[in-house]
C-alpha cells in the first residue's frame, strides 16, 4: 500500500515538474546602454543649454522595448535621466533568440514617480505592429524633441551589453518674433500650420512610419504662441518647435490686433516645406516697420544646421541673438488646436526679402 501511493506521489510530482518546465522561459541578461546626445546633436541651439539641458522640474525619459521574430514583447523597461548628456543604463531578461530593440527618447515634466505632464504618449507596446508614439496635443517648445532608434540583437547562452544610440526623429524649427512691442495694439502672435504629424508605428523591422492630420489644409494646429505684455523687458522673443517628417506643409504667422475697440487677426503669407529628420530651418518675423509704410517682413532660413549655410559655426545664431532676446519661457500646458486660426484674413502686406 505504501509503495503504491509513494508512485502516485512521485507520478504527481512528475506531472507538475513537467508543467512548470513548459511554462518557465530561461532569460539570459542583456544589458541595453542608450546614449541620447545624437538626438540634439544636428541642432544649433540659440543660446549654449536651450536643447541638451532639461529644465528644472523636467526629465528625459528613455523606454526600451524587445519584441521576438513574431513582433510580440519579450522585455521592456523604462529610465529616467536628467539631460541628453546623460547615459541611461536598463536590463532586459530574454529567452535566445533574435529580437528587434527600439528606443523612445522625449522629455516629461516631474519626475519617475509623478508624471505630471507628457507630450508623447506610448501605446500598443504589446506587439511592434501596434506600437504607437502619439503626440498628446500640448505646445512643448524644446521639450517635444523626440528621439528614436532600432536595432536587431541574438541572444544566447552569454550575458551581453548592446548600445543604442538614438536620434532625431523629426526637424527642429526656430522662430523668433523681433519688436514684439512696435505696435501696442498688437496683443497676441502665433505660429500656424495646416497639417501636422500625428504619431508615429513601426514596421517589423523596427523602422518609423509618419501619419499626418490634414484637414483640408486648413490651419487648425498653432505651434507657438506669444503674448508680448508677457514680456515687458524684451523686443524680441524665440521659440522651438519640434515636429516629425511631413512633405508640403505650410506655415504663417497670425496676431491679434486691437482695432477701434474690438479684435481683428491679420496673418503673415504662407510658406510651404517639406520637412525631414534632424533639418533645422529659422522663420524670423520681425515687426519693424523699416519704411514707415504698414509693412511687416517674415523671413525663412532654410537648412541652417548645415555647413553650407549661412549659419556657419554659429555665425547665423549670433547674428540673430542680438538685440535683447529671450526664450520662450510659456508654460507647456497649451493645446496645440487653435480656435482663432479658421477665421483669420490676409490683411497685411509681407514685405519678402
Amino acid at each position: 500500500m505504501k509503495k503504491i501511493l509513494f508512485l502516485a506521489v512521485m507520478a504527481v510530482v512528475a506531472f507538475f515538474a513537467s508543467c512548470s518546465n513548459k511554462e518557465i522561459e530561461v532569460g539570459y541578461a542583456l544589458n541595453v546602454k542608450v546614449d541620447p546626445s545624437e538626438v540634439v546633436a544636428p541642432f544649433v541651439p540659440m543660446n549654449a543649454g536651450d536643447l541638451d539641458a532639461c529644465p528644472k522640474g523636467y526629465m528625459l525619459r528613455v523606454h526600451v522595448f524587445a519584441y521576438n521574430a513574431e513582433g510580440v514583447l519579450k522585455g521592456s523597461a523604462v529610465s529616467y535621466i536628467n539631460n541628453y548628456g546623460s547615459k541611461a543604463s536598463v536590463d532586459l531578461h530574454l529567452p535566445i533568440g533574435k529580437y528587434t530593440l527600439i528606443t523612445v527618447t522625449d522629455v516629461i515634466k516631474g519626475t519617475a514617480q509623478n508624471i505630471t505632464l507628457e507630450y508623447w504618449k506610448i501605446s500598443g507596446e504589446e506587439n511592434i505592429s501596434s506600437l504607437k508614439v502619439s503626440e498628446t496635443d500640448y505646445i512643448s517648445h524644446q521639450r517635444g524633441i523626440l528621439g528614436i532608434a532600432n536595432g536587431q540583437y541574438n541572444v544566447t547562452t552569454q550575458n551581453a551589453t548592446y548600445t543604442m544610440t538614438p536620434k532625431a526623429a523629426g526637424a527642429l524649427i526656430v522662430s523668433l518674433i523681433r519688436n514684439i512691442h512696435q505696435y501696442s495694439s498688437v496683443t497676441y502672435y502665433e505660429l500656424d500650420v495646416n497639417r501636422n504629424s500625428d504619431y508615429l508605428s513601426f514596421n517589423s523591422d523596427g523602422d518609423y512610419l509618419v501619419a499626418v492630420k490634414n484637414n483640408n489644409n486648413s490651419f487648425d494646429w498653432r505651434l507657438s504662441t506669444l503674448e508680448p505684455a508677457d514680456y515687458p523687458d524684451y523686443n524680441g522673443i524665440y521659440d522651438y518647435i519640434f515636429l516629425l517628417p511631413v512633405s508640403n506643409i505650410s506655415f504663417h504667422y497670425s496676431y491679434k490686433q486691437r482695432v477701434s475697440g474690438s479684435d481683428k487677426w491679420y496673418k503673415t503669407s504662407d510658406r510651404i516645406y517639406t520637412l525631414k529628420a534632424g533639418e533645422e530651418h529659422m522663420f524670423v518675423l520681425d515687426m519693424y516697420d523699416s519704411e514707415n509704410s504698414n509693412k511687416i517682413t517674415f523671413t525663412t532660413y532654410n537648412n541652417v544646421n548645415t555647413t553650407s549655410s549661412s549659419r556657419q559655426a554659429g555665425g547665423f545664431v549670433e547674428q540673430y541673438n542680438a538685440g535683447n532676446v529671450l526664450l520662450n519661457k510659456q508654460d507647456a500646458d497649451i493645446d496645440t488646436h487653435s480656435a482663432s486660426s479658421a477665421n483669420i484674413v490676409d490683411l497685411i502686406e509681407t514685405l519678402e526679402q
